[in-house]
């Protein structure tokens, strides 16, 4: 009786430190509560300058919202914190632009990680925003075009699609919609580096 106890208390001791190693190593789950101080300076430019000084991975630029101005840059996250290590599959959703003035350019909206497949990461990102916050964090699949140019967002275990180009003139409204509606619309479209080929024909 005794080593059954034992037995079933060890195996709960490791099964927590498993746990909490796992937790801890999961980049997305990081993000906290609501968002901090800004990334300063911000601007498209230093976005591009940024940018242009690395040898881009698949998801890494800087993207816009369809029939809106909202604007992100996806960077890597080693690039931002005092950490020697590479972490290259982990990324920062950075706000470059947006209609809504509250929410600053820097304001860091999403954790982003490579997923198992190609062109599939995981994400979390935040829903809402209160003042010049962001907040409600909650966990989406990023699906990007084979050809680079766009992505959309699907929230986990859920039958609703999140179109992100809806949050204008407001960032965060009306931005769900039911999977089956728009469902050949694309959520963001590449602005840097500039899409190849084009997404409009270039007329000489």
């Amino acid at each position: 009786m005794i080593q059954r106890r034992s037995f079933l208390l060890l195996s709960i001791f490791l099964l927590t430190i498993i746990a909490q190693k796992a937790n801890a190593g999961n980049f997305v789950d990081c993000l906290p509560a609501h968002s901090g101080a800004p990334i300063q300076p911000f601007t498209y430019s230093d976005a591009t300058a940024l940018l242009s000084e690395l040898p881009l991975h698949h998801i890494e630029g800087i993207w816009q919202f369809t029939d809106n101005d909202v604007e992100i840059a996806v960077v890597r996250h080693h690039l931002f914190v005092n950490d020697a290590s590479d972490d290259a599959d982990h990324y920062l959703m950075i706000v470059v632009s947006a209609p809504n003035r509250t929410i600053r350019p820097g304001t860091v909206m999403g954790h982003i990680s490579r997923g198992g497949e190609p062109g599939i990461y995981n994400a979390r990102i935040y829903t809402a925003h209160v003042g010049r916050y962001l907040t409600i964090p909650k966990t989406f699949t990023i699906s990007l075009d084979d050809d680079g140019n766009s992505f959309s967002l699907r929230r986990h275990n859920s039958p609703l699609q999140i179109f992100l180009w809806r949050f204008a003139p407001y960032l965060w409204r009306y931005p769900i919609t039911n999977e089956y509606q728009n469902i050949n619309r694309r959520g963001c479209i590449r602005r840097f580096p500039e899409p190849m080929p084009p997404l409009e024909p270039v007329y000489l």
